[in-house]
């Protein structure tokens, strides 16, 4: 798991004490599967509230039924993040479709247009 003493924003918000026993398991299954906590997560964990929205809304539209694939969704994720101009967002969405897809300019193409 990523350093917790390390901040994840340029804010100085304290991440809380103690995770509730569903987000200690949320984050265990990020370092598990990813091998580490990805920093907007982290950056949400000074309130507990704000983490469960933001996973919460997460996990809805990423994992909920829909009809669309997963890969689908994150090369929705990647003209989305595009169009905020969110670095962060693009580089794990980008990772993600080239991921899913087992096709690297793809993921680039979207990424880049």
């Amino acid at each position: 798991m990523q350093n917790k003493s390390k901040n994840p924003t340029a804010l100085a918000l304290k991440q809380v004490e103690e995770l509730s026993e569903h987000q200690q398991a949320y984050f265990a299954k990020c370092d598990e599967k990813l091998g580490f906590v990805p920093n907007v997560l982290r950056a949400h964990a000074f309130d507990i509230d704000k983490l469960n929205a933001f996973s919460g809304l997460y996990n809805d539209l990423m994992l909920a039924e829909s009809g669309l694939s997963k890969l689908e969704r994150e090369m929705i994720a990647v003209a989305v993040s595009s169009v905020n101009r969110c670095f962060y967002c693009l580089t794990a969405h980008g990772q993600a479709v080239r991921a899913l897809s087992g096709d690297p300019k793809l993921g680039e193409a979207l990424v880049m247009n």
